[in-house]
């Protein structure tokens, strides 16, 4: 059990600082709102991450700081943060041709944020794990990444 507390302690810490480390982006206009231009794969990673790195930066730094989170009480916190998150990349509109890889990502997302914190600290779960694997393998510079 410890051992699974100490592993999301390190991919929570990881994931919050690789968000720092890049810096922020602005979603361009291509990315896909408002009847916009359809978005490329480079446009659509662009304001993905420009997302998880507000949320990081601004959120999760306010509950965690620049350390691992601590307590079961900080961990608990993230879990609306990281849950809007989601949503906020699922409203992205995804490149034309890239939806089965972008939906796989997203569901994969979904599903983990959706995981009781019990399940998580006790190692029970994979879930976020999986999901990360496939943003990284997608090309994601932030999010998913730790």
């Amino acid at each position: 059990m410890r051992t699974s507390r100490l592993r999301l302690a390190v991919i929570a810490g990881a994931w919050v600082l690789s968000s720092l480390a890049v810096g922020c982006g602005s979603s361009d206009s291509d990315s896909g709102k408002d009847g916009a231009a359809e978005p490329t794969k480079a446009t659509y990673i662009k304001a993905a991450d420009a997302i998880c790195t507000k949320i990081n930066r601004d959120e999760i730094r306010a509950v965690s700081g620049l350390k691992h989170p601590s307590s079961l009480q900080e961990l608990r916190a993230l879990m609306p943060i990281i849950r809007r998150e989601v949503r906020e990349i699922a409203a992205l509109r995804p490149p034309s041709g890239e939806e089965p890889e972008v939906n796989a990502f997203v569901s994969a997302y979904q599903e983990a944020a959706k995981e009781p914190i019990a399940n998580v600290l006790d190692g029970k779960s994979e879930k976020y794990e999986a999901a990360f694997k496939l943003m990284q393998r997608y090309g994601f510079k932030v999010c998913g990444v730790s």
